[in-house]
């Protein structure tokens, strides 16, 4: 009885805190004494004739500080006050209603947002009055969420009190609302509680709960609590649930309990269950755990697999932990060619790991490869090294090697490199390659260089020495992708000078696309002459 008592005086005084701030204008927050900032003394200025009740001064007023303080810290107030200042003045009541919808809408957090939706009610059941009876549902929502926010404020003061009479009235509640997201803040609540029956109530709910959203919070809610059943009580659901999301969510939350414990119950789900998406999400939770029991397990599941997408999940999961004391196995699983799926998925691990010890072990298995495609993915893995002897050793490949797929792959990953070296990397490889597509590769890369003014240089060197037309229309093209006024003179240039058709109707069409002033007069010269 004591408990409805509090519960009742919660949202009662919820409730008159509410409806008391709509009806007190003077009860806005102003400026400071003395804030000589801009946006405060027009801030001041319109709320005044809000308080002198002249409305359509202060519409105006505050009309004026939106458009000229858009980024005030007052903008949230001035608009309120806008849309209760056209309330007050009569203005059309649709106009007026959705001024308070956009303000909750864009100011959810503001400190008028319940004012502007308590005034949002009261302006539609006007409306409805009127026969504009597609208000009414509208107004049912904003009078639903009012009761929600009601009901939290009073859930979350009950969960201060903590005692058995408090869980009882939290439970009631879950039971007897509809509203989802209530429910949902409901079994976090529980969770809090250092309550058998409480804990009870949450296994209930993961088990038994029609909606598998809840369930999947309950689990959550579970593997947050200390208590020592929580890990029992979520194999149990793991076991007995039908549905592939709850038992997801089970071990993801087994995993957050940080107890090598559970990686055996990981592991054999990991092998042994017939639903290869949770023998996955069971790898990737085994890899939460950053240590080297997991790390051995991982390395068991792969080995015990058939399942190519388990067997890949494992290598992902290795990857994601970061250790260089996987490298080793991973380096083992990429020369191992009789299987280039699981190879390739080994290289891009190794190329994950941050670490030099990583590059090299990639380097070894590209010099030891016999396979073309897997020689191929090692170039790509390199593309995120830090290690300073990997543009060099790139640079080396472009230019040697004799398959061209593997020394392009070399290119596009230097490419991806910002350092100074990498232009001069990129210009020796283009002097001393004898494969046309590796030199395209190289003009295609220099485009997306970040240092601009050097690479216009470099072109400009190129077009002079290069004697391929075809290969000269590619350069103008990466000038063009520059969008760099530095360029126009140049393409000008060209435009005027350049034997042959192709290279100069590319160099036309490479000015239009830098669409800028200067690139615009440069082509009209070109017309006029």
């Amino acid at each position: 009885m004591k408990l409805q008592k509090m519960l009742r005086l919660i949202l009662l005084l919820n409730w008159i805190m509410l409806s008391a701030s709509t009806q007190i204008v003077g009860s806005g927050l102003l400026p400071e004494e003395g804030d000589k900032d801009p946006d405060a003394i027009a801030y001041k200025k319109a709320y005044n004739f809000v308080l002198d009740e002249k409305w359509e001064e202060a519409i105006k007023e505050f009309d004026l500080f939106i458009e000229k303080f858009p980024k005030s810290n007052w903008l949230d107030d001035a608009l309120f006050w806008q849309c209760y200042s056209r309330e007050k003045a009569g203005r059309d009541s649709e106009e007026v209603f959705t001024c308070y919808q956009e303000f909750i809408k864009t100011n959810k957090s503001s400190k008028w947002a319940d004012d502007a939706r308590s005034n949002m009610i009261v302006v539609g059941q006007r409306l409805v009055k009127m026969g504009k009876t597609d208000y009414q549902h509208i107004i049912a929502n904003l009078k639903k969420e009012e009761e929600n926010e009601l009901s939290l404020t009073a859930l979350y003061a009950l969960e201060s009190i903590g005692d058995e009479s408090a869980l009882k009235a939290i439970v009631d509640l879950f039971e007897t609302t509809q509203n989802e997201n209530l429910k949902s803040k409901i079994v976090y609540l529980l969770g809090n509680f250092d309550s058998p029956a409480a804990f009870d109530k949450i296994v209930e709910i993961a088990k038994s709960e029609g909606s598998s959203s809840l369930q999947k919070s309950a689990v959550f809610a579970l593997g947050n609590t200390d208590s020592p059943k929580a890990n029992d009580a979520l194999k149990d659901i793991l076991r007995t649930s039908k549905s592939s999301e709850v038992r997801k969510a089970v071990l993801y939350s087994l995993s957050n309990t940080g107890s090598d414990d559970v990686l055996p119950f990981l592991k054999e789900i990991a092998i042994t269950d017939k639903d290869n998406e949770l023998a996955k999400t069971s790898i990737y939770a085994i890899g939460n755990f950053d240590s080297k029991e997991s790390e051995a397990a991982i390395k068991e599941i792969y080995k015990s697999v058939q399942e190519k997408e388990r067997k890949k999940a494992a290598l992902f999961a290795l990857q994601n932990s970061d250790s260089e004391s996987n490298i080793p196995f991973l380096v083992e699983v990429a020369l191992d060619e009789s299987d280039r799926e699981m190879a390739k998925t080994a290289i891009y691990a190794l190329g994950n790991i941050d670490s030099k010890l990583a590059s090299e072990s990639i380097k070894k298995v590209f010099n030891s490869s016999k396979s073309s495609e897997l020689r191929k993915t090692a170039m790509y893995a390199l593309q995120n090294s830090d290690s300073p002897e990997i543009i060099p050793f790139l640079e080396k490949v472009a230019i040697s090697e004799s398959d061209v797929e593997v020394a392009k792959a070399a290119v596009y990953s230097l490419s991806n490199y910002d350092e100074k070296e990498v232009l001069t990397a990129m210009n020796n490889i283009r002097e001393k390659s004898k494969h046309t597509d590796v030199k395209r590769a190289v003009i295609h890369s220099v485009s997306n260089s970040s240092q601009e003014g050097a690479t216009i240089k470099l072109l400009e060197d190129w077009m002079q020495k290069e004697s391929d037309p075809e290969l000269r229309r590619l350069m103008v093209y990466s000038l063009s992708n520059l969008e760099d006024d530095r360029v126009v003179p140049l393409l000008t240039k060209i435009i005027k000078e350049e034997k042959n058709l192709d290279v100069r109707k590319a160099a036309v069409s490479a000015l239009g696309n830098i669409d800028s002033p200067e690139a615009k007069k440069a082509l009209v010269e070109i017309i006029k002459n």
